[in-house]
């Protein structure tokens, strides 16, 4: 009698523990699925920095090269979406800044809506350290650009002159000038720069990925058994 009663006290406290167990692999197993959303949105993310960088710098081009006014409008409201300053265009799958540069739309973003800026998207994302210093990569690469372009856009202008190195509030537009600056070796330097931060938020993100796979993978085998 006794030794059943130990028996049969075992087994519930094996059945306990089993049934625990499950629950815990459970729940990993859940938020080893919800990672993987995760994973997939933040890869979206940067691509969207990937092709915004690029985008950004052909604006940079066009606009020392025509001088029309436009593609400042686009550059600063592309750079203001990201700062969270407004928001981003309601159908951009990706063509709207395309067909706007081309001329195939009008540009026109949304009134009264909050903008949500790139390090909000990351805070969303649930970033990790490395992430965050990747996004702190990232803002510094595009301060250095800017402000090498900020020279073009006002030698374009007629707002800065090469000799003395200063913007100025009066002088003659230096097109030649402006082209030279973002063609220069140290333009290329900060561009690189700036793919390369990106590029280090990738391999956060790809890292991260990495860890939570195998985890799913444990948890699907503890489950399955």
């Amino acid at each position: 009698m006794l030794f059943q009663s130990a028996f049969f006290g075992l087994l519930a406290v094996a059945l306990l523990l089993h049934v625990a167990l499950l629950v815990v692999v459970h729940q990993a197993y859940q938020d080893t699925r919800a990672a993987a959303l995760r994973r997939d949105a933040s890869m979206a993310l940067v691509d969207d920095l990937r092709h915004e960088t690029d985008r950004l710098t052909r604006l940079v081009r066009a606009y020392v090269a025509t001088a029309d006014a436009r593609y400042l409008r686009y550059y600063y409201d592309i750079l203001a979406i990201r700062q969270g300053e407004r928001p981003p265009p309601e159908d951009d799958h990706g063509l709207y800044w395309e067909d706007v540069m081309a001329g195939l739309r009008e540009h026109r973003l949304p009134e009264g809506v909050p903008g949500v800026s790139l390090g909000q998207r990351l805070q969303r994302l649930q970033a990790d350290t490395a992430e965050q210093a990747a996004l702190t990569r990232i803002l510094e690469a595009t301060e250095a650009l800017g402000r090498i372009e900020q020279v073009a856009f006002a030698a374009t202008q007629g707002l800065y002159d090469p000799r003395s190195g200063s913007f100025v509030s009066e002088g003659r537009p230096d097109p030649a000038f402006a082209r030279d600056t973002v063609h220069s070796p140290a333009y290329a330097r900060a561009s690189a720069a700036l793919v390369d931060a990106v590029d280090a938020l990738e391999r956060s993100e790809e890292h991260t990925s990495e860890l939570q796979s195998r985890l799913h993978l444990v948890c699907r085998l503890l489950l399955e058994k």
